[in-house]
């Protein structure tokens, strides 16, 4: 790199900006993987290669649950009482559609809801 810059100076007569050095360093980088592609991280060269993975029988964290709003927590109870989504899009006043689509993203019924 001390190389490349001082060719920049030799050129330009002046120092180069932090960004020039930066773009300078990634032109040098893409130079050099191509002579030599075992550079860069790869299945080829284990020294560089990514840290590993967690085992598979880690213990996985529980999908946390969104909050519920007032009108789901409504909805909630509803099902709870095993009203039916006609029955349920009527009292709140909303179309089916919206109440069915309320339940499966929510998975509802709940029982960590008040």
């Amino acid at each position: 790199m001390v190389m490349v810059v001082q060719s920049f100076i030799d050129l330009y007569g002046r120092e180069p900006t932090p960004s020039e050095i930066g773009k300078m360093m990634e032109i040098k980088a893409r130079i050099d993987k191509k002579r030599n592609p075992l550079i860069g991280p790869n299945k080829y060269n284990p020294e560089m290669k990514s840290p590993p993975k967690p085992p598979k029988d880690a213990p996985k964290r529980k999908p946390r649950l969104t909050q519920l709003s007032l009108e789901n927590k409504k909805i909630n109870r509803m099902v709870k009482l095993e009203m039916g989504i006609d029955k349920i899009a009527y009292v709140l006043g909303v179309k089916m559609s919206e109440v069915e689509f309320q339940i499966n993203k929510h998975k509802m019924p709940r029982d960590d809801v008040k």
